[in-house]
């Protein structure tokens, strides 16, 4: 589960553009694969890089809803334009435009590369990124209560977050979250304060609002302040820091990996914190992180509040859609070792597809699921605990696609297995819960084998030991490598890992 799979609306900003050279990592993974860089995770300064000689291929168009689009300078600004050069929908200011970019081009962009658009090839021109993208989001921003505040009122004068500047400084202060990027952030989620669910449940990021029924699935919040401190702790422990569940790096690139569908959600936040305050050249480099000083904030109400009064005479508006209709068959079966996590904080665990079957159980956060497939509907069939049942696609996170090892056949029943990695684990990664989480054993009979993982003598190897009386004979199994194993050093392992191995007979 990710906190919000909204599609962001597309405000006309301003930016100051920049290059910026992010610093290089050790890698992180598994040393019998190929090495995966970890991602950057700080500003380390602001410079320029031009590709030569050009690279040449051709980028392709981006679906809807997020494309077609391409770039262009005007008056010396870069501008990020959604639909064709005959058929503009809306844009976005990104500010100053890099050298190597003209007026009278149209440019397509892959990642950060940009390309110069040609009739049947694109030519690599140069490489852009946007320094609010990727400042560490864990250092104090530069503006103050009062600045926020205003800058909302000359904004948008009848924005009801007019006065909750103190709240997203509370917030930095408390949960090391810098105010700045959370203010931005609430503005584009929330359309400044008046969307629906920010009007009615006080839920300025669309915490909880799932593509499929946003408004009904939105956690609900007692005030705006609620809503601010709330989900900036859920975003430091879970985003920001190196051990949480969603990290890939401290800043708007990393979380748009996860946290929003929308590919330009980084580029959006970003171009809101320009239009508040330009990115100032070094500003960041000499700040140190914030740290976490405070409790966890209470929680939301996790289930759908109910819907507001309605007025006599007056029909009541569009809330999202309904439940899933039941529907049992898979649309999808999956590998055996197809593994998933519970991805919100209690997670029916029913009999059937659909919500109203039976409750078998309820599930809390990072249960590991042994997915057997999807219907048509995104209920997953899954084991845990030695049962067998469905749950909500929307709230696993699920590896549907992960990297193979090599099999392994003939294993003695009492095999212990050695995983090295060619970096040091972190101390969070090497707590029995963390293990045990992370790497496990499993087969398409029973799911879930009682094994038992265990740190060598080295900070860089794991020992799976095998379950009280060894493997069966004959069976097969697969041993399963999470991603989210963090080294020292920062960073994580991107992606999970898969090895199926069969047992002597």
């Amino acid at each position: 589960m990710v906190m919000s799979r909204l599609i962001q609306r597309v405000f006309p900003v301003a930016l100051v553009g920049a290059f910026l050279l992010s610093p290089v990592r050790p890698v992180f993974g598994l040393s019998s694969l190929s090495s995966v860089a970890a991602s950057a995770s700080s500003v380390a300064g602001i410079s320029t890089a031009v590709i030569t000689p050009a690279t040449v291929f051709r980028v392709p168009d981006r679906p809807s809803p997020y494309g077609p689009d391409f770039f262009k300078v005007i008056s010396a600004h870069l501008y990020h334009v959604w639909g064709t050069p005959n058929s503009v929908t809306a844009s976005i200011d990104l500010g100053t435009a890099p050298s190597f970019l003209v007026q009278g081009n149209i440019y397509v962009k892959d990642k950060d590369s940009f390309y110069l658009r040609d009739t049947n090839v694109d030519r690599l021109v140069g490489i852009y990124t946007p320094p609010y993208q990727v400042l560490d989001l864990r250092k104090a921003g530069h503006m103050t209560a009062q600045a926020i505040d205003d800058f909302i009122r000359q904004a948008n004068p009848s924005s009801p977050l007019v006065g909750q500047g103190a709240a997203f400084l509370e917030a930095q202060e408390k949960y090391g979250v810098n105010a700045h990027y959370l203010a931005a952030h609430a503005i584009l989620e929330s359309n400044w304060g008046m969307s629906d669910i920010a009007r009615d449940k006080h839920n300025l990021f669309g915490f909880q609002a799932y593509d499929d029924s946003p408004y009904d699935s939105a956690a609900y919040f007692p005030g705006f302040r609620e809503s601010i401190l709330y989900v900036a702790y859920y975003v430091r422990v879970n985003y920001l820091d190196a051990s949480g569940r969603y990290y890939t790096s401290s800043n708007l690139k990393g979380m748009n990996t996860y946290y929003a569908t929308d590919p330009d959600w980084a580029e959006k936040i970003a171009s809101v914190m320009q239009r508040m305050r330009a990115y100032q050249e070094g500003e960041y480099d000499q700040a140190a992180l914030l740290t976490l000083t405070a409790a966890p904030p209470p929680s939301p109400v996790s289930m759908p509040s109910p819907s507001p009064a309605i007025p006599p005479g007056t029909s009541s508006p569009s809330r999202g859609t309904t439940s899933p209709t039941p529907e049992s068959g898979l649309a999808a079966s999956y590998p055996p070792g197809t593994l998933g996590r519970v991805a919100t904080d209690a997670l029916n665990f029913r009999a059937e597809p659909s919500t109203q079957a039976a409750k078998l159980t309820v599930l809390s956060r990072g249960t590991p699921l042994v997915l057997m497939g999807k219907n048509a509907e995104g209920w997953y069939q899954a084991k845990t605990g030695g049962k067998t049942g469905w749950v909500y696609g929307n709230y696993v996170d699920a590896d549907e696609v992960l990297s193979e090892l090599p099999a392994n056949s003939e294993v003695p029943q009492d095999k212990i297995w050695t995983i090295k990695f060619n970096l040091s684990l972190s101390a969070q990664s090497m707590t029995p819960e963390a293990l045990q989480g992370y790497v496990s054993v499993v087969n398409a009979q029973d799911g879930f084998v009682p094994i038992q993982v265990v740190p060598d003598s080295s900070p860089d190897v794991l020992l799976v030991k095998p379950p009280a009386g060894g493997y069966l004979p004959g069976g097969e199994y697969y041993l399963y490598i999470a991603k989210g194993l963090t080294p020292k050093s920062g960073g994580a392992l991107p992606g999970s890992v898969r090895m199926k191995f069969t047992v002597k007979k």
